[in-house]
């Protein structure tokens, strides 16, 4: 019988095994860890911002010499809300994703993430919108393009919002960034308040946000001010993202589990509310209604939440006709899309001369001139996001990845 003696394994290998060994371990991880991916929320936030584009494009091509818009228009002003609601559920699924995981949030991971989807096309946009606003100056395009320096400085550093809070909103080109300080400003915290992941944790914060959002609101209608400043404010909006966080702390199969007779209810129910809502009070008028300021903003939320049930887990996750694919991809493009979409407006009023427009014109052919700017201006916002996400922003998107702990959406 002969003993085999094992043979010695030289400095070099055993460091070659101490390196190769937790890739394996990770790369065994990271296949066996299912993906968080959800294409049907890629569809609602394309939607959400096809409402919101409308919203924009109503004011910019107006079918009349009046401001007065149809109510069921300025309801798209609550897709704001609706974003951040859909936001908030999908990053805190994240979270409670790589708790389980890992047994903790890595927090250096998660700001750099945020930084490598938000900030390339952020600070691009921003960047080009300083060079338009210089160029421009004593220009015929001065009053489409020009934007006050303060505005820029709130900008760069994430805090627009209260620029506007103070000043109202700048050009349309730019107006859209106030949201994006918002986002900033609450995730910076995000990861510190979800913790630990479970189900009363994390649905503890989504209800302390609720409740800081309205004690907040009472407070500033009643002794403070009302109308822009509080539409503008953070605090304003942390509800919507509240509703989101309470939300991710339900079980999927709760959502999974509804019929599509329900689910359209939850759609009209969401969008009954947003309706009631700004019947009952229009978030940027400056108006003596307290009462009615406090009471709108909750049942706007209540119909963001009841929206995005509605489309979590909707048709079983799977999205495979052509129509819905694109429908996917554009929901992808959606950050693109909601930043440029000003830049696309503004490019259609100029390049088009508003077609024209008369005051004289018959009311249908105002209304033909508005479609038509507005397909016009969509079309522009929709080749430059496209050309900006594959470009400017996937690259990106692959070197998130490699801070990523739990599989989302593909790049």
């Amino acid at each position: 019988m002969t003993t085999s003696v094992p043979r010695p394994i030289s400095s070099e290998q055993a460091a070659l095994e101490r390196e190769t060994e937790p890739s394996r371990s990770a790369r065994i991880s990271a296949q066996s860890t299912r993906a968080f991916y959800l294409p049907e929320l890629d569809i609602l936030r394309f939607l959400a911002f096809l409402w919101m584009f409308y919203v924009h494009a109503s004011i910019s091509f107006p079918a009349s010499n009046t401001t007065a818009r149809p109510r069921i228009i300025w309801a798209g002003l609550y897709t704001v809300d609706l974003f951040f609601t859909l936001s908030a559920y999908l990053l805190t699924q994240l979270l409670i994703r790589e708790i389980k995981q890992r047994g903790e949030v890595s927090v250096r991971s998660f700001y750099l993430r945020r930084l490598l989807r938000i900030w390339p096309l952020y600070f691009f946009f921003l960047a080009g919108a300083v060079v338009l606003s210089i160029a421009s100056e004593g220009t015929s395009y001065q009053a489409s393009f020009t934007v006050p320096t303060h505005y820029f400085l709130g900008f760069l550093f994430f805090v627009g919002n209260f620029v506007f809070c103070r000043f109202s909103s700048p050009a349309v080109v730019v107006t859209m960034l106030w949201t994006l300080s918002i986002e900033e400003q609450v995730y910076l915290v995000l990861p510190w308040l979800i913790r630990k992941a479970t189900p009363f944790a994390v649905a503890s914060v989504g209800v302390a946000l609720i409740a800081a959002a309205n004690l907040w609101r009472i407070e500033s209608a009643y002794h403070d001010s009302s109308g822009v400043p509080i539409w503008f404010h953070t605090i304003t909006h942390v509800d919507a993202i509240g509703i989101g966080i309470l939300l991710a702390a339900l079980p999927r199969a709760w959502f999974e589990g509804l019929a599509r007779t329900s689910r359209i209810g939850l759609v009209a129910i969401g969008t009954g509310c947003w309706l009631f809502a700004i019947n009952y009070y229009v978030p940027l008028v400056a108006a003596d209604y307290p009462l009615q300021e406090v009471l709108s903003y909750p049942i706007a939320v209540l119909g963001c939440g009841a929206i995005l049930v509605a489309f979590i887990g909707a048709n079983g996750g799977k999205v495979t006709s052509a129509a819905g694919q694109f429908l996917v991809y554009l929901g992808r493009i959606s950050y693109g899309l909601y930043v440029y979409h000003g830049l696309g407006i503004t490019l259609t009023l100029l390049l088009c001369a508003s077609l024209a427009r008369s005051e004289t014109d018959p009311f249908f052919l105002q209304i033909i001139k508005q479609v038509l700017e507005s397909a016009i201006s969509l079309i522009i916002t929709f080749f430059i996001a496209a050309l900006s996400y594959k470009w400017l922003e996937q690259p990106f998107l692959k070197l998130k990845g490699r801070f990523t702990f739990v599989a989302s959406r593909p790049a």
